[in-house]
């Protein structure tokens, strides 16, 4: 099994000033810009209606972390799946939370995706419902299946997706927690860190599935 690199692990929701989140901004504050190397890809405006526009920021990224925001979510997505990138995503978080203390704030996501690209049909059939050989019986097929479950899981939502195309299967994991400010995101991510999730997102997998990452856990 593999980490999926194409999600952001850390997404904020709130009222995020457009005009503040500029590459000179986020340089200086959220990135040691007198050691690290930034690159700055361009977004646009979109319409997402007649009357309303999407404002995407540039998105500006390290050799370690990309930084971007889209609409009202503030996401940050490492560049490498490790560890110490993750810690490092935490921090950026702490920094902003002390910059910008009095910005609105929803929730946020810590979200993981890993994939398995070769499942046997045993374990393939303990991940199905039931009621799949009653549909494929009365003459439906899916060739994508989705499967999705709500738990609760350290005290906040986790929305669990299991997606099956042929024999790949993926994984995912949506860990959600409302807050009331930014001071309340410092507590809570240093309560349960990026790190301590994806270890309980793989020991989920691997106790309930016996899947394990390459490599081990990273």
């Amino acid at each position: 099994m593999r980490f999926d690199d194409s999600f952001d692990v850390l997404s904020i929701l709130g009222g995020w000033n457009r005009h503040v989140f500029t590459p000179e901004w986020i340089s200086r504050y959220l990135f040691s810009s007198d050691f690290e190397e930034l690159s700055v890809e361009v977004g646009t405006e979109r319409p997402k209606s007649n009357f309303d526009v999407e404002y995407v920021s540039p998105r500006v990224s390290s050799e370690e972390v990309r930084v971007l925001l889209d609409g009202s979510s503030l996401n940050f997505s490492p560049v490498k799946m490790e560890d110490e990138i993750f810690d490092r995503i935490q921090e950026m978080v702490i920094q902003l939370a002390d910059y910008l203390p009095h910005t609105p704030v929803l929730g946020y996501n810590v979200s993981f995706s890993f994939v398995e690209d070769s499942v046997d049909e045993n374990l393939m059939e303990t991940m199905r419902p039931s009621d799949l050989v009653d549909i494929q019986s009365w003459g439906a097929k899916s060739p994508l299946e989705q499967y999705t479950r709500q738990l609760v899981w350290y005290e906040r939502t986790c929305f669990f997706v299991i997606l099956i195309e042929g024999s790949k299967v993926t994984f995912k994991f949506n860990f959600y927690s409302s807050l009331e400010s930014l001071s309340e995101l410092k507590s809570s991510i240093a309560e349960n860190s990026l790190v301590v999730l994806k270890n309980e997102a793989l020991k989920f997998i691997r106790e309930i599935y016996s899947l394990e990452l390459e490599g081990g856990e990273k």
